[in-house]
Formats: structure tokens, sequence, C-alpha cells
């Protein structure tokens, strides 16, 4: 009886112990939506600019098909360059006043999306929020690496592509693509934190780059037929 009582004790302890953990991961990958949004944003405003365009004459921002292919891949081409620079300020700042100083040009780019008139201050808010991501992406992962035990260090990682997962989306039908996307996406991510904890990681990543690389190329092949005529599709 007095064994019981003990390991329940004990237990408790430990959870309780793990609970600063558990809170602290969560508030920093928390920040990740910012990310999850900054991906997803140009499948929303893309086709709500051409709509507008199309429809009206006044009062809507000229699009070209250059212009969406910059605003999807601005956040990339900048995200880039700031990861290099990441991994300076890590050394340099620490990791949460790295994560702090992301806020910077999260806020100036947003701003620049909200009030913009023109196509260049929308481009020029796309990359400041790439550099932003960025800046969250690689501190949150260093940081949580080095708060938490290491029997739970990976499920406290897969909070990140939770987070991330958890984006803007309508019941609208031409958004309904992104919001599959994003809730398969936040299944797999709890999905994850299970099999991680019975399988090798190694095996788990060589899985998901053949998984990744076959989803690529279907998706680059349909595209493709599409744009020829070869598939029917469900407007066609």
């Amino acid at each position: 009886m007095n064994q019981t009582r003990l390991e329940q004790d004990v237990g408790g302890k430990k959870w309780f112990g793990l609970l600063p953990q558990v809170l602290a991961a969560t508030a920093v990958t928390s920040l990740h939506l910012v990310i999850g949004q900054t991906i997803a944003y140009s499948g929303i405003l893309v086709p709500q600019m051409m709509l507008e365009q199309n429809v009206t004459t006044t009062n809507s921002i000229p699009i070209t098909e250059s212009d969406s292919a910059w605003i999807a891949s601005a956040p990339v081409f900048s995200g880039l360059v700031a990861s290099l620079l990441a991994g300076v300020l890590i050394d340099y700042l620490g990791r949460l006043k790295t994560i702090i100083l992301s806020s910077v040009p999260g806020i100036i780019g947003l701003f620049l999306i909200a009030t913009a008139s023109n196509m260049s201050m929308i481009i020029s808010g796309r990359i400041l929020m790439g550099i932003t991501s960025m800046l969250i992406g690689n501190p949150t992962a260093v940081y949580i690496s080095e708060i938490s035990r290491p029997d739970i260090r990976g499920s406290f990682l897969t909070f990140m592509q939770v987070f991330m997962s958890i984006d803007i989306g309508t019941e609208i039908d031409p958004y309904l693509a992104s919001i599959y996307i994003s809730v398969v996406k936040v299944i797999m991510s709890f999905v994850t934190t299970v099999l991680m904890k019975n399988f090798n990681r190694r095996t788990l990543l060589l899985i998901s780059a053949v998984g990744m690389a076959l989803s690529m190329t279907l998706s680059g092949l349909n595209t493709d037929w599409i744009q020829q005529g070869n598939l029917v599709t469900r407007d066609g």
C-alpha cells in the first residue's frame, strides 16, 4: 500500500515538473501560426485580387501572372537569406531574443500588406514575412531542444507542425483544398508524435522523404496533364 502511494507521489511530481516544459514549448511553437499564415496567404490573396480585378475597375490593385508568382515565392527567397542570418543571430543574441526580434519585420510586413496601394507594397510585405518565418522557425527548434527532456523532445518538436498547419480557411469551394491539406497536416502531426515513440526517427524521415517525392511527382504530372487538356477536371 505504501509502495503504491509512493509511486503515485513520484509520478505526480514527475508530471508536475514537466508542466513548465509543456507551457514553454506550447508558447514558443504557437508562433508557427505566423509561418502557416505566411505559407497559406498567397492561396487566398491571389484569387481574391484576380476576382476584384475582373469584377471591378476601381479600388483594385492590378495583378498579372508574374505578380502572382512573386507573391507566392517572395517569402521563400527572403527566407533562404534569413535562415543564414538566423544562425548568426542565435549565437550572438540568443534564442529568445532572436524570436522576439522576429516580430519587427513581421509587424512591418503585415502593415505593408494591409495598407497596400500597389503591388510593390504587397511583395515587400511578403518578403518581410518570409524573414519573420525563418527568424521564428530556426530558434524555436533549438530552444525546445535545450529546455525539454530527451524522451519528450520529439513530441514537443511536433507542436511546430501542428501550429503551422492551423492557418486561414473558409468554406467556399475554391479554398476547400487548402482546408483539406491543413486538416491532414494537423492529424499527421499527432500521428507523428505517436510514431516517434515507437520507431526510429531516421526511418520515419526516410519514409516521409519518399512519400513527399512521390506526392510532388504526382502533383506535377497532374498539373501538366490538366494544362495540356489530357485530364478531365470537375469543372471541365
